[in-house]
């Protein structure tokens, strides 16, 4: 899903085979993430965002934990700019925040996350007044859990991230 980007994004995900993408006009995060939700046609949807670099196992690691009543999956970061002293920082207080988490969760970031479509069609998706990336995770997390559906993360799915 491109989101109105001003580079070659679009060109060259389109390049890859097997790879459909859909452009809009920039309208942020939420809108662009439903907009590809509706038109996906798997069971699952798989999000991570553009300042982040999934490993080649992403998305296998990613559906794994999926099994009965599991309705989202989540993953961790990894750093993609390590050579930035702030990046280093911010990352490791990540790696130890996601090292106490539990298979179960009450939280996913959308920087690495899976949906059952089915879920996440029920609720609505995200919220769309969220014009830009700043809470949307947590209100779809909260209207998920709603839903009695469980929550799983899972450290095997890592994305790099470019850390301001």
């Amino acid at each position: 899903m491109d989101d109105g980007s001003t580079d070659d994004t679009a060109v060259i995900a389109a390049a890859f085979d097997g790879v459909a993408v859909v452009t809009q006009r920039n309208q942020g995060p939420s809108v662009a993430r439903n907009h590809g939700a509706r038109v996906a046609q798997g069971e699952i949807l798989a999000y991570t965002d553009a300042d982040c670099v999934p490993r080649k196992d992403w998305i296998r690691q990613l559906v794994a934990p999926f099994e009965e009543g599991v309705i989202a999956v989540g993953g961790t970061y990894d750093i993609a700019n390590a050579e930035k002293r702030l990046a280093r920082v911010v990352q490791a207080e990540i790696a130890a925040r996601h090292a106490q988490f539990g298979d179960d969760v009450d939280f996913l970031g959308s920087f690495n996350v899976a949906y059952r479509k089915s879920a996440f069609d029920a609720v609505g998706g995200f919220e769309e007044s969220y014009r830009y990336a700043s809470g949307e995770d947590n209100d779809l997390a909260y209207k998920l859990q709603d839903t009695g559906g469980r929550m799983r993360f899972t450290q095997g799915a890592v994305v790099a991230h470019y850390h301001p």
